[in-house]
């Protein structure tokens, strides 16, 4: 009994020896596969850009033993030389010898099953400058507002990429800023955004951006003067008006009340007496309309016609300055004679 219970320890050496050989065996066992690799372009002449959606995989056929195929399958990867390429759509052949293996005798790629050939296009590489246009989101606090335009330090950026693409890029824009409750002026250094454009590169790729936020005023302009373009055949009642304009406080300042005036087109007035109601329109501009068409007999475009209207232009406003408000509201215009 001592005696069999001396070899337990031997018999129980040699079977997991046995396992171990076994398993071993089994690792080591060459296997065929066919698997996908990454893939990466290199050595593309500088005169040109690889454009398109290139393929990201190859698919191989491969002898490995078991054992790298379980726990080291991300190993492979594999190159395509580009440095031989022209402009326009190349085909190439991947070999096996583009791709890498583990440093073992036993493991080899046999072929490259696809895709075969590879089709690739290539634009020439050019350069292009073009403005920068700083980019904001958000408004200022209430009683403030942006005054003029943004600008950009340096102004422009030199874009290098393909020719397709760059030939339609005529301006670059910022990644915006945020002027969210800003009360004084905003500056900061900010990318140019090609987000848009993956293959275009920017020099510089950043810029430094300002954005002038002025505090918000009102101010009345009185009985600035109503100028007629047919001043000789026309007359108007009021001849002049009262104005209430808004802007940044750095450009009220600048307005020189004296020089503001109403020019109004009054090429399309009929003969007669005509009476207008006046509202504020888009761009600093007064638009006259008659709510009704006059009767025949009074003076009016006559029945069924369509009731005069006028546009009339405030003139000599900063451009950062707009109308919000002007009295009277009603006009009485006369063409003279026939």
């Amino acid at each position: 009994m001592r005696h069999v219970t001396g070899n337990l320890g031997i018999l129980a050496a040699a079977f997991l020896v046995t396992i171990f050989v076994c398993f071993n065996a089994e690792t080591e066992r060459v296997v065929e596969v066919a698997c996908e690799v990454p893939v990466s372009y290199v050595n593309v002449p500088d005169s040109l850009v690889l454009v398109g959606s290139p393929p990201e995989k190859l698919e191989v056929r491969a002898v490995f033993n078991r054992k790298f195929w379980q726990t080291e399958p991300d190993y492979l990867s594999a190159e395509v030389d580009l440095s031989h390429m022209r402009r326009g759509t190349q085909r190439v052949s991947a070999t096996a010898e583009a791709v890498r293996v583990p440093p073992n005798r036993k493991a080899r790629v046999l072929e490259v099953l696809a895709p075969d050939p590879i089709l690739l296009t290539f634009e020439p590489k050019v350069s292009k400058r073009v403005p920068v246009v700083p980019l904001a989101e958000g408004a200022p606090a209430d009683g403030y507002a942006l005054f003029g335009a943004p600008t950009a330090e340096p102004a422009r950026a030199v874009l290098t990429g393909p020719e397709g693409t760059i030939a339609g890029i005529d301006a670059v824009r910022t990644v915006p800023v945020s002027l969210s409750g800003a009360t004084e002026d905003v500056r900061r250094f900010q990318p140019i955004d090609l987000r848009g454009h993956a293959l275009v590169a920017g020099e510089p790729s950043e810029v430094e951006v300002l954005f002038d936020i002025e505090r918000v005023e009102e101010r009345s302009l009185r009985r600035r003067p109503i100028r007629i373009t047919e001043r000789d055949r026309v007359d108007a009642e009021p001849e002049a008006i009262d104005l209430v304009v808004r802007g940044p406080a750095a450009a009220i300042g600048m307005i020189q009340e004296i020089r503001v005036r109403l020019l109004l087109d009054a090429s399309s007035l009929p003969y007669g007496e005509h009476r207008f109601v006046g509202e504020v329109s888009p761009g600093n501009r007064i638009h006259l309309f008659q709510p009704t068409v006059d009767m025949p007999g009074r003076g009016g475009a006559g029945e069924g016609a369509a009731p005069p209207e006028l546009m009339g232009q405030i003139q000599n406003l900063p451009e950062s300055v707009v109308l919000v408000d002007f009295s009277p509201k009603h006009f009485t215009m006369r063409r003279r004679g026939r």
